[in-house]
């Protein structure tokens, strides 16, 4: 073993100093049969073919062996397959790397493990602060297989949120051999604005995400503190959702977000009307503000409520909560509110899907948004929001700026329909919506095919109630039929097999 290499640092870590004795050895190794098939080498030639092998198999584990492991499925992405050696290509190593290789700090473990020649564990373990530059170990305690075996059979530290630099390595790094112990994880960020690289906010698309939604979800909490302050004069009232609406739009502004409104036309009716959008993220609350009309509530999971500061707003703003996991009592909730919608002038906003839904397609619509139209006899205006994938992306850790559509399609009239009916007009609306949200150049001929069957089976039901009303004020023993050629429109009453009249139409 050489422990008087050219940099001190080669024996700072135990098992850094066996890599680099194994090495060395191979090196020496490759020299000597060097020597043997080429006796007329000189010492520097020999030095440097050698080198130069060893330099290959080191190439050979990091591409082959250790990157495809570190990277996983990105590996071919990032690095693609050698087609040769390309001139143009910098062999330097880039500014931005010098810190980001180090990550590999945050995988080292608190001990130093070995293992003996049956791959059992000798205790007992070294603490990593004992073992900074102790090479004595290695020649004193059986050399440098032991560390090797447990280099091979043992992981690495995982990498977790909660621990990425060990205390060993923030609080006492060099502790033996310096006069205080060092903070590895101080010296690495201080290099990295040695080197003037630049923020992780700037390079790390994850990051940025995690401040995004932080800010977020930050400006939602404190907005809310001023509208439960502007509102505690009035109460617990719908007008108050303005104040939270104003407060909210500057957050597209701030993260560059774009939207466009489409069909606005849609909104300007003053009678109650209950708006459906399909729901993607926590974004959607920012989306929502956009296009709320005056005196509209939304209609929320009970969770929300606790939410501190921004539950306080939402209730004093007049958000409806339900509790989910209560169906009668969700459903109870859902007849007040319909039987309030005339009496005090309101409008309703609900999400049909039910939950978040961050891929690509629609959840199914649940049915609790259509009853209450149905109840209520108000008519339903679809919102389709357009994906936010080209901008925001929660698997990918990815918020940009970008754009987004909004479109307000025409309101579909439930006067006339009942209970019955719903699940059909829940099955219709859901089959329409996607043609809209995926851009389909049939998407009006789709909408207006919906519009026309919701038309026909509300006039369909007026027919029938308009005859039953008529049937009441005829003479005892006479019903309506639906005219015929050559028919009257009063008949004798059919008596059934049991005695009952068949006023049936």
């Amino acid at each position: 073993m050489c422990a008087l290499p050219g940099d001190t640092r080669a024996s700072e870590m135990l098992e850094l100093a066996c890599m680099h004795t194994l090495f060395m050895r191979e090196h020496n190794r490759l020299a000597g049969k060097l020597r043997s098939l080429n006796p007329h080498w000189n010492d520097e030639r020999l030095y440097q073919e050698a080198r130069k092998i060893l330099g290959a198999m080191i190439q050979i584990i990091t591409y082959r062996d250790y990157l495809p492991l570190l990277l996983g499925c990105k590996f071919h992405r990032l690095i693609p397959r050698y087609r040769g050696y390309n001139e143009s290509v910098d062999p330097r190593i880039s500014n931005v790397f010098t810190l980001a290789f180090r990550f590999a700090h945050a995988s080292i473990p608190p001990t130093v493990g070995r293992l003996d020649e049956y791959y059992r564990p000798i205790t007992p373990e070294i603490q990593l602060r004992t073992s900074f530059f102790a090479v004595w170990r290695i020649i004193q305690e059986g050399g440098i297989d032991p560390y090797l075996r447990s280099l091979m059979a043992n992981q690495a530290k995982l990498m977790t949120q909660q621990q990425m630099v060990v205390g060993e390595l923030r609080d006492r790094l060099f502790e033996q051999v310096e006069r205080i112990g060092f903070d590895l994880a101080a010296l690495n960020m201080q290099r990295s604005r040695d080197h003037g690289l630049p923020v992780l906010y700037q390079v790390k698309p994850a990051f940025r995400f995690f401040c995004k939604m932080t800010f977020y979800k930050l400006w939602l909490f404190t907005i809310s503190i001023g509208v439960a302050i502007l509102s505690i004069p009035r109460g617990r009232n719908v007008e108050n959702m303005m104040f939270l609406r104003t407060l909210t739009m500057p957050l597209k502004y701030i993260f560059g977000i774009q939207i466009v409104v489409k069909g606005k036309e849609n909104l300007r009716t003053k009678k109650p009307f209950v708006l459906v959008l399909n729901h993607q993220t926590s974004l959607d609350i920012l989306v929502m503000m956009e296009i709320l009309p005056r005196r509209c509530v939304p209609i929320a999971k009970k969770e929300i409520l606790y939410m501190g500061t921004f539950g306080l707003a939402c209730w004093l703003s007049g958000v409806i909560f339900i509790d989910r996991k209560r169906r009668e009592e969700s459903i109870g909730t859902l007849t007040e509110v319909a039987h309030s919608l005339h009496k005090d002038n309101l409008r309703v906003l609900i999400f049909p899907e039910g939950t978040r839904n961050h891929g690509g397609s629609m959840l199914p619509f649940k049915r609790g948004a259509f009853q209450l139209a149905v109840k209520a006899q108000v008519p339903i205006i679809p919102v389709v929001l357009s994906s936010y994938k080209n901008f925001y992306n929660q698997k990918e850790k990815k918020f940009t700026p970008g754009k987004m559509i909004i479109q307000i399609l025409p309101e579909v009239e439930t006067l006339g329909l009942g209970p019955d009916d719903v699940p059909k007009l829940t099955e219709q609306l859901q089959l329409c919506v996607p043609q809209w949200r995926g851009g389909h150049d049939n998407h009006r001929k789709v909408w207006q095919q919906r519009q026309l069957w919701i038309a026909t089976l509300t006039n369909q039901r007026k027919v029938k109630k308009s005859l039953l009303h008529q049937e009441d004020k005829l003479p005892t023993g006479m019903f309506l039929v639906p005219p015929r050629e050559h028919h009257s429109r009063c008949h004798p009453a059919r008596q059934t097999h049991n005695g009952q009249l068949d006023i049936s139409v």
